[in-house]
């Protein structure tokens, strides 16, 4: 899914990085790898793709963690949206006034 995320981001001229470093205030100094980052919208979008109990307790703490930090705008999908992605993505991009084309 990801890398429908990653077409649909080329597809409307959206500049994006897959994998950017972040650094969280809150993690010690330790970088996390967000899937991808809209440096123009200083936005995180990760895609949680799994449900197992083990990574939603993860995918669960990292949420917190991008929720931490007021410098930065975050975003989440996960595999439930996976059917209407395109229709999730559009209304990301509306939330935060980026122009489709």
């Amino acid at each position: 899914m990801e890398r429908a995320i990653d077409d649909f981001f080329y597809e409307n001229r959206i500049v994006h990085v897959f994998e950017m470093p972040y650094k969280p205030p809150k993690a010690g100094g330790k970088n996390i790898y967000p899937d991808f980052y809209l440096p123009e919208y200083n936005l995180y979008i990760e895609y949680f793709g799994n449900n197992d109990d083990a990574y939603i307790r993860n995918r669960d703490n990292k949420i917190k963690m991008y929720h931490l930090d007021p410098s930065i705008r975050f975003e989440y999908l996960t595999f439930e949206d996976d059917p209407e992605i395109y229709e999730r993505l559009k209304g990301i991009c509306r939330k935060y006034n980026i122009p489709l084309k």
